[in-house]
């Protein structure tokens, strides 16, 4: 099994031309917005437009729920999935934001995972049993 890991300090993250690449293979409609003044991506599953009106509604009652679920992340994309991995070996180091360095790591089918990570350096580590 194949899965992404982020392979330095800093966190998992992926430039927006690896997320338009990951959007466009899997089909999504997504409406992209870029912060001015910061220079960061955000997308939507609604045009921003309908997405700032959502927002702008949630603020008066300080429950964001509403435009929260109108929001996609890069980091809700299962670090497994074949899409994800697809993108991150065509495309190599473009894949990367200046914080990340994203690598592919595999290993056996049959083991139970989840990633640990240290100040963003990611690894894969076998699931076991604890008890404290």
């Amino acid at each position: 099994m194949k899965i992404v890991i982020n392979n330095c300090h800093g966190g998992f993250g992926l430039s927006d031309e690896a997320i338009e690449r990951y959007i466009d293979l899997r089909g999504l409609c997504l409406y992209k917005d870029v912060n001015s003044t910061w220079k960061i991506s955000s997308y939507y599953t609604v045009p921003v437009a309908e997405f700032e009106e959502a927002h702008q509604q949630d603020k008066k009652t300080g429950d964001y729920v509403k435009s929260n679920a109108l929001c996609w992340s890069e980091y809700d994309i299962e670090r497994n999935d074949p899409l994800l991995i697809q993108v991150v070996e065509e495309m190599g180091e473009n894949v990367n934001t200046r914080f990340s360095e994203l690598k592919v790591v595999e290993i056996p089918d049959d083991v139970a995972w989840h990633i640990q990570e240290y100040d963003g350096l990611e690894w894969i580590a076998e699931n076991h049993r604890t008890w404290s």
